[in-house]
């Protein structure tokens, strides 16, 4: 028997990257920031597209209240392109996902170097912007260790205390996502 995190049973969405759906009616992009991703996407559909591509950039806060704005509105066929900071796609796909749209429909690309977004699993705030394997909770203080477990809900990685078993014991750090 094998032991450790398996990648067909990981909890971690998987990232398809950003390509054209031919068969979509409309597109819909939201980056922050459009990259390199987001160009490649353009001139495919600028060679191929097929129905009118929108892209929504600038502050993330701005981009997901667009995008929450436009997806209420939206018909049948539209397809949503995600792209940046994991923090960020996985909260548009949580917009899209909440406005109807199926996980089909929506094609992410994550920068990998990006930091991430913690949950603490003890005041339930979630830190934004780590890029260590422990760090301080935004919310309650804790040193948390980041685990690999995915909250899709949460939209963030499970944040444990640290030194829970053993108090004050408290490992270095290490720089991971960054």
């Amino acid at each position: 028997m094998t032991y450790g995190v398996s990648l067909e049973h990981t909890t971690l969405p998987k990232d398809p990257g950003l390509r054209l759906d031919p068969d979509a009616r409309e597109h819909l992009v939201a980056a922050v920031p459009a990259g390199p991703a987001v160009r490649r996407l353009r001139a495919e559909h600028a060679r191929d597209g097929h129905g009118p591509l929108t892209l929504l950039e600038g502050d993330e806060d701005a981009v997901l209240a667009a995008l929450a704005e436009r997806l209420a509105a939206a018909g049948v066929g539209l397809r949503l392109y995600v792209a940046g900071a994991e923090g960020f796609v996985r909260r548009a796909v949580r917009v899209g996902l909440d406005a109807g749209l199926v996980a089909d429909e929506i094609l992410t690309e994550v920068d990998a170097g990006a930091a991430r977004d913690v949950w603490c699993s003890h005041c339930k705030a979630i830190t934004r912007g780590v890029t260590t394997t422990v760090a301080p909770c935004a919310g309650c203080g804790r040193m948390l260790e980041v685990f690999h477990h995915f909250s899709r809900r949460h939209a963030a990685y499970m944040g444990f205390q640290v030194d829970a078993e053993v108090p004050g014991e408290i490992p270095e750090p290490e720089v991971r996502w960054a």
